[in-house]
């Protein structure tokens, strides 16, 4: 057969061919895996997959990742009533948000995560919510102060501080590194840097990819002298 899913062998072929019972096993094998992918398939999976395409130029399968999306957690508490689906402790349906700013510290359960990260989140005053975002040294298992105390915490990133010293390791001179901005986090350059290179105290050479070319260097080269 040219095509797994051609027709199933005449008994012209069954006859011409030594193992027919091997070719109506590979017929109704591929027939199932096709009848079964057409079923399960959901629709809303095949969008998501399109849209990351259309979006990003990212080509992705859920099929042969096998992973489940577990970015907020799991609650296997779910019932008839409205749950929070995020990990929570055993009974518990939804997270008691603290009312202040009562979160004033950063911890990791690895004693080897002395890496930099950005934190994000919000202050609370007048029942008002205020964004921000500033940087933080882990210290192992020991509490490390926040520099700002939080109400709510939105996430907390490794600023590739980590990646840069060991990119920069494997020069035997001052590097040159690539640096350029998306739109909206996508992978169309931006026109002008909304931050600027950061080389962690280190002689670097930055290649600067912008649309706005010496406008935005000149403007990152300002940044930098103002700091």
């Amino acid at each position: 057969m040219s095509n797994p899913l051609d027709p199933p062998p005449s008994q012209v072929e069954l006859v011409k061919d030594k193992t027919p019972d091997s070719i109506w096993k590979t017929w109704l094998y591929n027939l199932y895996y096709e009848v079964k992918n057409m079923i399960s398939k959901d629709p809303y999976l095949v969008h998501a997959v399109d849209v990351i395409y259309s979006t990003y130029g990212d080509i992705v399968s859920v099929e042969e990742k096998k992973k489940d999306l577990i970015k907020f957690g799991r609650n296997e508490a779910v019932g008839t009533s409205k749950t929070t689906i995020m990990t929570l402790p055993t009974g518990q349906l939804h997270e008691t948000y603290v009312s202040s700013d009562l979160i004033n510290s950063i911890i990791s359960d690895d004693n080897g995560d002395t890496q930099d990260v950005v934190i994000e989140g919000h202050t609370l005053s007048g029942g008002n919510f205020t964004f921000v975002s500033f940087p933080a040294t882990l210290a192992g298992q020991t509490a490390v102060t926040l520099g700002t105390a939080l109400s709510r915490v939105s996430r907390v990133y490794n600023d590739d501080s980590t990646d840069f010293h060991l990119a920069y390791s494997t020069w035997p001179l001052a590097p040159l590194f690539h640096y350029s901005e998306g739109v909206n986090g996508t992978r169309k350059h931006a026109d002008m840097p909304t931050g600027i290179p950061n080389s962690y105290g280190k002689p670097v050479f930055f290649d600067v990819e912008l649309k706005a070319k010496d406008h935005a260097i000149i403007h990152i080269l300002q940044q930098c002298k103002a700091k």
